[in-house]
């Protein structure tokens, strides 16, 4: 943290203007790092999920509709993890669950690369995957927020204030820009490499780069520090 300035507590929010408050958070040097993993990591999220159909289509040879096949078992095997997850991270503390799961979509990002070249049948390859993202993906859902407290815990600790707003504002920015780069960048990997049956090396090529981000997530993740993880 580089934030060192105390001050009372009896200092409200609303005395702080919008120009310092954008300041005073960028400061943090925790919540600076914190970024830059969400984002990494929405990056890689929403790379494999617009790359889906294509994976189906091109990669599996089915008709679109066969996507279904890859969202009920992710589906399913969600809903089974969701409270071994909330024991986990009780038990392992949330930093390890957290770059548990995004290693494990990184290897279900890779796995996926390969759909029709791997001595499954591809459908039996997307269910296998499909149940495979469920159980890492739940993680992603429900522990943003939960940092996004700890860090405005440690932020009241140090300003007096309480600016959970402000974080989670800020959050949902970079989630947005996420969303938008990985549309920009899937699409043009697979324009210049090839999305359709016979050239599909962008298909494939989106999938690795999702997997290479979710690591590169896993690893800012590390550097995230607050004791209480």
């Amino acid at each position: 943290m580089s934030i060192h300035e105390r001050v009372t507590p009896d200092k409200v929010a609303k005395g702080l203007g919008f120009l310092e408050a954008i300041k005073l958070t960028l400061k943090n040097r925790v919540f600076v790092t914190y970024l830059f993993m969400i984002f990494f990591l929405q990056l890689a999220i929403n790379m494999m999920n617009l790359v889906l159909p294509y994976g189906v289509t091109v990669l599996g040879g089915f008709q679109k509709y066969y996507v279904g096949y890859f969202y009920i078992p992710l589906l399913i095997v969600s809903l089974i993890t969701l409270p071994i997850y909330k024991s986990l991270s009780v038990r392992w503390g949330k930093k390890r669950v957290f770059m548990m799961s995004m290693l494990g979509l990184s290897i279900a990002s890779i796995a996926a690369s390969f759909i029709g070249w791997i001595p499954l049948s591809p459908l039996l390859t997307i269910i296998v995957i499909g149940g495979f993202v469920g159980i890492f993906l739940i993680p992603q859902f429900m522990m943003p927020n939960a940092f996004i407290a700890d860090i405005s815990d440690l932020d009241e600790s140090i300003t007096g204030y309480r600016r959970e707003a402000i974080y989670f504002g800020v959050q949902g920015l970079i989630w947005k820009s996420a969303a938008g780069a990985a549309a920009l960048l899937s699409g043009w990997v697979m324009d210049m490499f090839g999305y359709n049956p016979g050239h599909d090396l962008g298909v494939r090529l989106v999938y690795i780069i999702s997997s290479v981000l979710l690591v590169i997530a896993a690893l800012i993740r590390t550097r995230y520090r607050i004791k209480k993880h």
